[in-house]
Order: C-alpha cells, then sequence, then structure tokens
C-alpha cells in the first residue's frame, strides 16, 4: 500500500483516518494504481488504536514526519497529488495550474524558496538523491520532470537528474511527464516536425535529449514528453531573450543567428505548461510525444513585433558569423545554428485534437516576454 492516499474530512482526528476497530474501510483500484478510502464512524480511545496506527505507518513506509505529513494531507477522494522536479518558468507554470485545479502540488528543486501558489508547497531537493525525491513523490499520480542543467553542462549533469527521476518514479509507482524540445530530431528532418518522427540527433545537445527520452521511456512506469520550440514568456532564457531583447530593449541594433527571414517556431511558456498538465490526463497510450503549439514568425519579423509593441525604434539587424560566436564564447551556439538557418515548423495537430491545447496569439507572448519593460 505504499503508493496510496488517504481521504481525512475537515475537523476529523488524524487518528480517525487509520484503520482501527470500530472504523469502515473501503479499499478501491482506479486507473494505475491504488487508492485506499477510509471513513472513520466510531473513534476509540487512543491507546486502543496505537497497534493499528503504527501498522498504517509500517504499510505507508513512513519513517520521519514529513513522510507522514505528505501522506495524510489527502484530502479529498478526488485530489490527485503531483510532484514538479524544477522550479525553472515552466515548472512553476505548471505547478500553478495543477494548483488551481485544487491538485496538492509539490514544487521542488536544489534552490526553490517558498512562493504563494494556492496548494503549492515549494520543498528543496535535489533529482538526483532518488531515495529523497521518492520520499517526497509517496502517493504522486505523476512526476512533472521540468528541470534544466546549465546548457554548457548538460552531457555531464541532466543523466543523473532524469536516472534520479526515473528511480523515484518507479518506486512510488508515479509515471512521468518530461519537458523536452526539437533538438532530438536533428539536422536532417523535414519540417513541419511530426511528433513520431524517427529520432535523428545530429548535436551533442540533441544526443543528449534522445538519451534522456531513451531512458524515461524505458522506465517501468508510463511516461510522455512534452516538446518545445524556443520559448517566449517571462522568465524565458532563449536565444531571442539573451541575443536579441536586451539591443531591441536598448534600441541598438540587433546580431542574431542564421536566415533572419525564415520563418521559425515560437512557444510560449504557459502553452508548455498546459501541454504537460493536460498530458496527465492523457487516456490514450502513453510511451509517446507531444509539441507544445506555436506561433510563427522569422527572427527579423519577431524583432519588429517587439519594438513596435515597446515603443521603441527598429535597429538594424544582422547574423553573427560562426567565427564571431567563436571569439564571444558563444561555442554552445554554433552547434545548434541549423535551427534558424532554415524555416523551422512544428505539426502540433495531435496535441490540439487529442489534449485540446492551442497556441497563444503571438502577441499575447510578446506582451508577457516584455511585460517588465511595459
Amino acid at each position: 500500500m505504499d503508493h496510496d492516499a488517504v481521504m481525512i474530512h475537515s475537523r476529523q482526528p488524524v487518528g480517525a483516518c487509520f484503520d482501527m476497530p470500530g472504523s469502515d474501510r473501503y479499499a478501491s483500484r482506479g486507473p494505475g494504481r491504488s487508492k485506499l478510502r477510509i471513513h472513520a464512524k466510531h473513534a476509540s480511545k487512543s491507546w486502543q488504536n496505537l497497534p493499528n496506527i503504527w501498522r498504517f505507518l509500517r504499510d505507508f513506509q513512513c519513517r520521519s514526519p514529513l513522510d507522514l505529513r505528505l501522506v495524510c494531507q489527502r484530502k479529498e477522494v478526488h485530489m490527485s497529488y503531483y510532484v514538479v522536479v524544477g522550479a525553472g518558468p515552466v515548472g512553476r507554470e505548471t505547478a500553478r495550474l495543477l494548483g488551481e485545479q485544487g491538485h496538492d502540488v509539490v514544487l521542488t528543486s536544489r534552490s526553490v524558496s517558498d512562493i504563494d501558489l494556492p496548494g503549492v508547497r515549494a520543498m528543496q531537493a535535489d533529482a538526483t538523491d532518488a531515495a529523497a525525491l521518492s520520499r517526497i513523490s509517496r502517493g504522486a499520480d505523476a512526476i512533472f520532470m521540468c528541470a534544466m542543467a546549465p546548457y554548457h553542462r548538460w552531457p555531464t549533469d541532466f543523466f543523473p537528474i532524469v536516472d534520479g527521476t526515473v528511480r523515484a518514479a518507479e518506486a512510488v509507482d508515479a509515471k512521468i511527464i518530461l519537458l523536452g524540445n526539437l533538438y532530438s530530431y536533428g539536422e536532417n528532418a523535414d519540417s513541419p516536425l511530426r511528433s513520431d518522427l524517427p529520432l535523428d540527433p545530429t548535436s551533442r545537445k540533441g544526443t543528449v535529449r534522445t538519451i534522456m527520452w531513451q531512458r524515461v521511456s524505458r522506465a517501468n512506469v508510463p511516461a510522455i514528453e512534452v516538446r518545445s520550440s524556443d520559448y517566449l514568456g517571462y522568465g524565458a532564457v532563449t536565444y531571442f531573450s539573451l541575443l536579441a531583447l536586451p539591443s531591441v530593449v536598448e534600441g541598438k541594433p540587433v546580431a542574431f543567428l542564421g536566415d533572419l527571414d525564415a520563418d521559425h517556431a515560437w512557444a510560449f511558456i504557459k502553452d508548455a505548461a498546459r501541454t504537460l498538465v493536460a498530458s496527465a490526463f492523457y487516456t490514450g497510450e502513453w510511451g509517446r510525444a507531444f509539441h507544445v503549439p506555436s506561433q510563427y514568425a522569422s527572427p527579423r519579423d519577431l524583432v519588429r513585433r517587439t519594438a513596435a509593441m515597446l515603443g521603441r525604434e527598429v535597429a538594424p539587424m544582422r547574423c553573427y558569423s560562426v567565427a564571431e560566436m567563436e571569439a564571444l564564447g558563444m561555442h554552445e551556439l554554433v552547434e545548434m545554428q541549423y535551427l534558424f538557418d532554415r524555416p523551422l515548423l512544428v505539426d502540433s495537430s495531435d496535441t490540439e485534437h487529442l489534449l485540446g491545447v492551442k497556441a497563444s496569439s503571438l502577441d499575447v507572448m510578446i506582451a508577457d516576454t516584455v511585460r517588465d519593460y511595459l
């Protein structure tokens, strides 16, 4: 019963929720996990209940006050419990959406602090520590793996995070929803990219992303990957926010990558979170990917629209050469420049049809990206 949850009615003593003399217990099995529902009608004296309480703690593997608190906080039968690993923009938005839906949510990372989101609790933990993550995740329906490793350290830092998440999910029988991107398709894939295309990475980062999904998809629990193109939205750290946005804000000439007039898919942070949340309730066959619905604009057009929203003059644009990128220390960008050398289009029709998620307007994406400057 180590994956189960308890329903506690308000104003009901904690002791009344355990299997005790005079109580009625109803156990049922839902899809993929069991739910222990205990309805105590008659509370006995506390000393009579001690053996049953200790048996409950043993069955639920509660080895600390934290374990007991996590189990006992399932206050409603219909409420699900979710763990979001990674407190970046997408992880926080995912936790916020789940909390607003009435679910019990823990947002965890190595540096997360207290947050003011309804239904969401922050807990510091290192995802590479599978034992710690499994204790937090006990009773969870799904773990959302939204953690991000430093860009230049993907080959060394990402795998321990993924492996820890997989081991924790297997230990508590929780589904895994992995936040990914389009790198795994490689330079030779034809646009529009479909979620069922074979993975054929042509970069180190694409290889890392491919191996991450392979390890998650081979887990002994159901898994889905949500793949996103370059982000727009508040807090997004992407090529556009790093290379173009500061110059647009200051009204300076913009240097960017690739073909400045090639259409490119831009995904909204909030749409990525909506896709992640919708994936958790997908009733079809898992072991598959979904694309975050995107809007399209060339880098030049995106810069123009951003400048117009900010009331800035449109400054001239040019492309970085490979030599410039190397000289400026932007080595990590060189291998990924192919993403901007030609149109990058994404087929998200299955996401729209099966999950009911559609892309926000490009103006909404831009406004959220630059809201600190408006």
